[in-house]
Order: C-alpha cells, then structure tokens, then sequence
C-alpha cells in the first residue's frame, strides 16, 4: 500500500484475479471510498446511518442506512455491494456519512467478502 499527498490511502490489489484499485480519504464529516477496476468514477452514492445501532434480525444483525445515488449508473447489484460492506465490515461502527464508488464488472458473494477484508484492513485501521 502506498500513501499518496492527498488520500489517506491509494493502492491496487488482485481481487477474483482482477486489478482493483482502492483510494480511501477521511474528511471532517465525511468518508469517501472507491473500489474499481475502471479508470473513472462510474457511479457515486451517499451512505447515511438511519441509526447508530446494529438491529438483529432472526440471528443477524444489520446496519439501517440509507442510500442515495449521486451520480452514474444505478443498479441493485451495486446498492447491495454498499450494503453488504456497510454490515460486514468496520464501516457498521462508523459514525460519517459515506460517499462511495464501486466500480467493477462483476459483483458477487466472493468478491464482496475479499474487498471486505480489504477494506478492513487497509482503509479502515
């Protein structure tokens, strides 16, 4: 991982065998995260906590937030990729609003879980 003037952090990593690039900068109020594998913002959301607390649902436990689309295209596929990050990563017990771009060609169970690690250990410490 490489710090560049700017960014709290910026770096590529192999996800699903795909180069992904990460670019993570804390602001007062705000969180802004990209995920991608493209060369531009493709798409921008707002994550806003609906409440502090997680909700356990039959076992699980879930963040409230809601999401709201900025910019560029808007599908479900990337609302739940948000979603699911929010509730398995650290971002579940951020208190900022989020500002987040996730840009790849393919969203799915097992790549979720190797950016959440990701996430988790380079961009949230």
């Amino acid at each position: 991982m490489c710090k560049i003037e700017g960014f709290d952090a910026q770096f590529k990593t192999q996800i699903n065998g795909k180069s992904v690039e990460f670019v993570c900068k804390e602001f007062e109020n705000k969180l802004f995260i990209i995920v991608t594998e493209y060369t531009n913002i493709c798409n921008l959301y707002t994550v806003k906590y609906d409440e502090k607390n997680p909700l356990a649902m039959g076992g699980i436990s879930t963040t409230p937030i809601s999401i709201i689309h900025n910019f560029g295209t808007d599908s479900i596929e990337v609302r739940s990729a948000i979603e699911f990050l929010v509730n398995k990563t650290k971002l579940c017990s951020y208190d900022k609003e989020i500002l987040v771009n996730i840009g790849l060609k393919t969203i799915n169970g097992p790549i979720l879980k190797e950016i959440a690690v990701v996430v988790d250990k380079y961009l949230l410490q």
